[in-house]
């Protein structure tokens, strides 16, 4: 059991940890839609992919972090696996995404060599491809219109961005530069809330 005092004093860092990932994602992006509309969220999750507490903006894309984190426990538990500094990145609307211009990327937290946590954020690029300029594919009848919906993909493998994925993704894109720099936001505040949460375990426990 928790004392009140100290229930309270875990409730309330926990949110600051949230609005301090959150604030690393706009500053980070810089891209109007993140920065200036604040179109982007950030959340943390229980191992199994449960909400504890989400950012303060637009609630589904946190929403999309726990679609996104429990489809990953659930299909690549064994292939391709996940382990320390590994973070995946989805926008396909049948997942947990809204729709394809919104991305979210995902990241577990390790603590003692268990999976303990997961952190998340999710943003809406300005452009992801599709036939139109722009966030809306006019004239689309399904996705399939659109810009292509990607699944979960392992962009970050043990603290490294796989090029190969990064240059699959950005290529899609009329907005590469800014596209690319929305995705080092991502792993800037999932790492940011990866490395508030270890701090808390090793002040107060697991």
């Amino acid at each position: 059991m928790v004392d009140p005092v100290t229930f309270e004093v875990l409730r309330h860092r926990l949110s600051t940890v949230a609005d301090e990932g959150a604030a690393v994602l706009r500053n980070v992006s810089g891209s109007p839609s993140v920065a200036q509309s604040n179109d982007c969220n950030v959340a943390l999750l229980t191992a199994d992919g449960e909400g504890v507490v989400i950012g303060r903006t637009i609630s589904s894309h946190a929403m999309s972090c726990i679609q996104t984190a429990k489809y990953v426990l659930k299909e690549y538990r064994d292939n391709p696996g996940i382990g320390p500094g590994d973070m995946f990145f989805s926008n396909h609307p049948y997942i947990g995404t809204p729709h394809q211009p919104c991305g979210v990327l995902v990241a577990p937290v390790y603590w003692d060599g268990q999976l303990v946590a997961w952190a998340g954020a999710g943003i809406h690029f300005g452009d992801v491809g599709g036939t139109v300029p722009g966030q809306v594919s006019i004239g689309a009848r399904s996705i399939w219109s659109e810009a292509i919906p990607v699944p979960p993909i392992k962009l970050v493998e043990r603290g490294t961005i796989r090029r190969d994925l990064e240059d699959e993704f950005l290529t899609r894109t009329r907005t590469r530069v800014q596209n690319a720099v929305d995705l080092k936001a991502m792993i800037g505040a999932n790492n940011t809330i990866k490395n508030r949460i270890v701090e808390l375990i090793r002040r107060y426990g697991m």
